[in-house]
């Protein structure tokens, strides 16, 4: 070998170990990287949304059915047989409007008998009376006394049969028909000619429509927290498969202790945690509705918006809140810097929370507006676990 050669042998050999180093090096960083990401992926994911300050809206919905604020249920109260029907169910009538007219000769033969007795007391009168003529007219003073005392005792049975007639007219003209108090309609009629007035039950119900319809809706308290007696909103009104929106009016609430809006059984969510279920207290929402074309026996509904009035809380999903022996709390995302990059963990944190609705909830404390709070994961969660942001 030539002394040129040897020289560029050595001088090649520094340059070839640096560049085995060089290789050396990557392959470890390219392997540690390829390692990190292969356990990168096998991590849980989870997905976040950052909590925002706003006041929560509610909506309630409720049905019921139109109901006559007002009806009177009428009949004979002497039991008379039905002479004629003058109406049906589903009438306008105006007030004094004939409904039922009845009969019962039973009635209408006693006054005729009392009329004739009172007819014979008149005849019996004249005899008294010629008899007093006749005493005046022969000085007879004692005949006269006489004479005028049968007159006055005759007199006075006439009064009393008089007003016993009276009496007996009235009472068959009251019970010959009736007739409507108030303009209305008719609900429901169960007179039938030639039966006998229901005594336990009534011949005509008559609806007030002056006073209009009502509907009962069940409601929790907190969305009728801001209504009043007298307080307008608006009813949805569906009749023959067609819907109006009236105006009503807020007639009266009664709270209770029955509850509404209760969630499905207790459900069992990540490592047997449990899923909170609400039940809330309910207020029965009295609504009266006016309008010439109801009838009563339509389906209304009213839909309620209510804000929330708890201040200083932010918004979060309910998806995010979980619930463990009754308690709430969310999981929030944390990052942590590295060498070789950024990793995340998942914290527990335990929150106070206050009003919610179908899916937002507002949380008063725990957890803060700039935290990423889990909403899903891939898989059960657990306090410090490190997780794959998504």
């Amino acid at each position: 070998m030539e002394p040129g050669d040897v020289e560029q042998t050595l001088a090649g050999h520094p340059k070839m170990l640096r560049l085995l180093i060089i290789l050396f090096i990557s392959a470890l960083l390219i392997l540690t990287l390829y390692s990190n990401t292969l356990w990168t992926m096998n991590l849980p994911k989870v997905w976040t949304e950052i909590g925002r300050q706003g006041q929560l809206v509610q909506s309630f919905r409720a049905s019921g059915t139109l109901r006559p604020a007002n009806e009177i249920e009428l009949s004979s109260a002497q039991g008379w047989i039905v002479s004629s029907v003058r109406i049906k169910a589903g009438d306008r009538v105006k007030k004094d409007q004939v409904l039922v007219t009845y009969e019962n000769r039973a009635a209408d033969s006693l006054l005729q008998d009392e009329q004739a007795m009172l007819a014979q007391m008149r005849l019996e009168l004249e005899g008294p009376k010629e008899r007093y003529v006749e005493a005046t007219k022969n000085g007879d003073d004692s005949g006269k006394r006489t004479a005028k005392r049968e007159i006055e005792i005759a007199q006075l049975k006439i009064g009393v049969q008089e007003r016993k007639i009276s009496n007996l007219q009235q009472n068959i003209e009251i019970n010959r028909q009736i007739v409507a108090p108030f303009d209305g309609v008719v609900a429901k009629v169960n007179a039938v000619e030639g039966m006998p007035s229901a005594k336990d039950s009534f011949d005509v119900r008559l609806s007030n429509t002056s006073l209009g319809y009502q509907a009962a809706f069940l409601l929790p308290v907190s969305a009728t927290e801001q209504l009043k007696p007298g307080d307008k909103l608006n009813v949805d009104v569906k009749s023959r498969n067609v819907t109006k929106r009236v105006e009503g009016t807020v007639a009266a609430m009664e709270h209770s202790d029955a509850h509404v809006g209760a969630a499905s059984p207790v459900s069992l969510i990540e490592g047997g945690e449990q899923q909170k279920a609400t039940a809330t207290r309910s207020s029965r929402l009295l609504v009266t509705v006016h309008g010439e074309e109801l009838q009563g026996g339509e389906q209304a509904s009213v839909h309620l918006t209510v804000t929330s009035a708890e201040k200083g809380g932010m918004l979060v999903s309910n998806k995010a809140i979980r619930h463990v022996n009754g308690s709430p709390y969310v999981y929030v995302v944390e990052e942590k810097k590295g060498a070789l990059g950024n990793t995340y963990h998942v914290h527990k944190i335990e929150i106070e929370t206050g009003d919610s609705n179908d899916s937002e909830t507002v949380v008063l404390a725990g957890a803060s507006p700039h935290q990423a709070i889990v909403v899903e994961s891939s898989e059960p969660l657990a306090d410090g676990q490190r997780v794959r942001m998504k």
